[in-house]
């Protein structure tokens, strides 16, 4: 047998294709690169202990770096901030509510964080959303809005004098909500396919929502 993954990493003569399956869609691929490969006897290239590799800096640990915001956190003030986002800016929110789930947990936090975006989020803007945060997006955001979030508000529209008909249009990605355990999504658009797959206890308003919305 093979006591490690280490082991089989690599081993292409270890792969076998099954032939008592037959589908339309796979009948047609060409295994015969990957199952021919000649496996390297050379095992060096395995690394075990390369450095992750960083995002270089992000979103949160600029608004992280406000003493303001780490004061309000801390002494659970109430402030509120103005803040521009880019669709590369992802996960914003989420070392946010790290800091406040680290310091007080998740319902500990007696404060309030308003943050109010304007521009085009990336994927999972509002991820593991708290009580006590409240973000607000002028724009629009790309999927996974609300991602595992817990508790607060997560507020999306569209900016100011648009032309186009909000309740017709999409404003939020796909997998929105995905495994929320709490909170509330106000969007004034549309949402993608899978909006609020898994989610236990987040609720949501929303002008509606592509295929497969709020299953299993």
């Amino acid at each position: 047998g093979y006591r490690s993954l280490d082991d089989v990493i690599g081993r292409f003569d270890l792969l076998k294709m099954r032939e008592d399956v037959h589908l339309s869609k796979t009948d047609s691929i060409d295994m015969s690169y990957i199952l021919n490969t000649p496996v390297d006897p050379d095992r060096s290239w395995i690394f075990k202990h390369a450095e992750a590799h960083s995002n270089g800096p992000v979103l949160d640990d600029q608004i992280l770096s406000d003493p303001d915001v780490i004061s309000a956190i801390e002494t659970h003030a109430r402030l509120e901030k103005n803040i521009k986002i880019i669709n590369t800016d992802r996960s914003v929110g989420g070392r946010i509510a790290g800091e406040i789930a680290k310091r007080h947990g998740d319902n500990g936090f007696r404060g309030h964080l308003t943050l109010n975006f304007t521009g085009a989020a990336g994927q999972s803007f509002g991820a593991f959303n708290l009580n006590g945060m409240t973000m607000r997006l002028t724009g629009e955001a790309n999927d996974y809005v609300g991602k595992g979030m817990a508790g607060g508000d997560i507020v999306i529209t569209p900016p100011p004098n648009v032309e186009f008909d909000h309740e017709d249009s999409v404003i939020v990605g796909n997998t929105c909500l995905y495994g929320a355990t709490g909170g509330i999504l106000y969007a004034n658009g549309r949402a993608g396919e899978r909006f609020a797959v898994r989610n236990s206890l987040g609720k949501a308003v929303v002008e509606g929502a592509g295929d497969h919305c709020c299953e299993y």
